[in-house]
């Protein structure tokens, strides 16, 4: 994730988990509400695939796994738009 001392933290609510996660423009994600056996403010771990890094987000008893990129570009730039631009097609 992006370390520089000289810039300050942002945190802002991940979309679409608005209440119950922040994701930090050094992109750190934590916990806004406590679930099973956690706490409010608990750093999330991050997983690592094909070179990207996730987190693993719950609500209502469902969990997913989402990208940490993904997230800090919707909370700081809003959604992207549907079809604008799709997914490469792999061969």
């Amino acid at each position: 994730m992006l370390e520089n001392p000289g810039l300050s933290e942002e945190w802002r609510q991940v979309v679409g988990y608005e209440g119950y996660y922040e994701v930090s423009s050094h992109g750190r994600v934590r916990r806004m509400k406590a679930y099973y056996g956690t706490y409010v403010g608990r750093i999330m771990s991050i997983s690592y695939s094909d070179g990207y890094a996730y987190v693993h987000l719950c609500k209502n008893d469902r969990k997913r796994k989402r990208g940490v990129h993904i997230l800090v570009a919707e909370a700081f730039h809003g959604r992207r738009p549907r079809n604008k631009f799709p997914k490469p097609q792999r061969p």
